[in-house]
């Protein structure tokens, strides 16, 4: 049976803080940065992509009732009763948040926690929830719920011709739909194909491949490449992942010289996908490589903490999509390495990562971004997944909480929500005895939410309830502990968890 007494996390009581402080090393000749520095000062911003917990008051009527952590508990709980678990997260305080099943409150939680606001930005995207984690709020950008109108798209292709100089046949879809709902009905034309969703994105899937049978060999050569990914094999052309990344390049030099608001789009989204060898569980034809994914984000319109922290000296580190956010702006290391070009290959390997970077001894910011969430879940809606994916988080904490050094502090928090249970049946619901709101109509885009703050370490109090603050708080008290300039905006909560 367990109990909250196994979890073994590293973080020092009040009456210990000054134990701690006394092994910091102190260098006379060294400004109170460089002693930072010298000491191993370092925050870890871990963002759990589409983690919501709990609906904003000024969300749009689509999302009434979103609650993705809690909703995604309920729904396990009650196809899977007593199986849902976050002993980790709940040690840390999850619990003390939100009442969500499964996850009760403690009473000494092992770190903070609380909750974080969208507001100002009024966006619900991957790219400005990042952005205002490390304190840069930003204004609206460009997004068509209703699909990108006909006239845009073939403004659009025109320049990427021009651009490419020669025809570039595109298969202009432009709705507002689920990538891979997008793939099994028009997957097999064999054109890039064009559509959105409701960020501010100009997605593009271009088929690039195909799954090999086990033990299928086939010929390499100049054009064809071997890749394996999700347990499977795939032979990728070459001349198919490039044409897919030149059309997206020009779309993004398109977007960020033209001087039409409606044009410039936060990110282009080249997503690469293959033939699959049998149809999956659904019936699905094709099935997305993730590491060939690539995102072309619009530059970034100022400085954040990560700027700030590596003027000042600082090792900044990206891990997964963290990178392509933020265009490589403010980093100056990766996990994968940003010269590789790929994605993570899945939030397994983003945590292998993370508490690679935690033991690598360094001082500064590492950004963690696990997209499997959002992606393969939210999206998709699918709250089984989903839990799966929080509990398999959970259980390789203990990893992270190891690999931490005195003078670590880690944020886990999210971007935005998704809630996969929308438009879900209501039996689920009524067997459960849940009473609340149903949404009405079956949604994959993000929700507006509130999302969660857990904050640990051991130079930290733990216990504290922080209330509510804003995302761009967490890169204002990043850069308070670090002592380098702060962003622009987003005000420190470093002193609440001072002993």
């Amino acid at each position: 049976m367990f109990s909250l007494e196994q979890v073994r996390i590293p973080v020092y009581r009040a009456d210990q803080t000054a134990a701690l402080a006394g092994r910091r090393r102190k260098h006379p000749s060294l400004s109170p940065v460089d002693q930072m520095r010298a000491n191993g000062f370092r925050v870890t911003v871990i963002v759990l992509d589409g983690a919501g917990i709990g609906v904003m008051p000024n969300h749009p009527l689509v999302d009434d009732g979103a609650n993705t952590i809690a909703n995604v508990a309920a729904y396990y709980e009650a196809m899977r009763t007593g199986q849902f678990r976050l002993p980790n997260m709940q040690a840390l305080g999850l619990g003390n948040i939100a009442t969500i099943p499964g996850v009760p409150a403690v009473k000494h939680p092992a770190g903070s926690y609380g909750v974080l606001t969208l507001d100002p930005v009024t966006m619900t995207d991957t790219i400005t929830g990042h952005w205002g984690l490390m304190g840069l709020n930003t204004l609206e950008y460009p997004t068509y719920l209703s699909g990108l109108p006909p006239e845009l798209m073939t403004k659009i292709q025109r320049a990427v011709e021009q651009q490419l100089k020669g025809e570039v046949p595109l298969l202009n879809d432009g709705r507002n739909i689920s990538g891979t709902t997008v793939l099994e009905q028009v997957g097999h034309q064999g054109l890039p194909i064009v559509y959105t969703s409701s960020d501010s994105v100009y997605q593009l899937a271009v088929r690039v491949g195909k799954e090999l049978a086990p033990g299928e060999s086939v010929p390499t050569d100049s054009d064809t490449f071997i890749l394996e990914e999700k347990g499977a094999r795939f032979a990728i052309s070459r001349r198919e992942v490039e044409k897919m990344y030149a059309i997206s390049a020009a779309c993004r030099s398109f977007m960020d010289e033209s001087t039409e608001w409606g044009d410039q789009f936060l990110r282009v989204i080249a997503r690469p996908f293959a033939t699959r060898l049998i149809p999956g569980s659904k019936g699905e034809k094709f099935v997305r490589i993730t590491s060939l994914r690539r995102d072309l984000t619009l530059a970034v319109p100022g400085d954040t903490v990560l700027d700030h922290a590596l003027a000042a000296g600082y090792d900044t580190v990206s891990v997964g999509k963290f990178y392509d956010v933020f265009t490589g702006k403010g980093f100056n290391r990766g996990y994968p390495d940003p010269a590789e070009k790929r994605h993570l290959r899945g939030n397994e390997e983003g945590i292998d990562c993370t508490v690679q970077a935690l033991r690598t001894p360094g001082s500064g910011i590492i950004g963690v971004n696990l997209v499997e969430f959002d992606e393969e879940y939210g999206h998709r809606n699918d709250p089984i997944g989903f839990g799966q994916a929080l509990m398999a988080f959970d259980r390789r904490l203990p990893e992270i909480f190891a690999a931490m050094g005195d003078w670590d502090i880690v944020v886990i928090t999210a971007d935005h929500g998704n809630d996969p249970t929308r438009g879900l049946t209501k039996l689920w619901m009524e067997s459960a005895g849940l009473d609340r709101k149903v949404f009405d109509g079956r949604g994959t885009n993000h929700t507006r939410e509130f999302v969660p703050l857990l904050v640990f370490g051991n130079p930290l109090m733990r216990g504290i309830n922080l209330g509510i603050h804003a995302l761009a708080d967490v890169g204002a008290t990043a850069a308070n502990y670090l002592g380098c300039n702060m962003p622009s905006h987003g005000n420190t909560f470093l002193e609440k968890l001072r002993a």
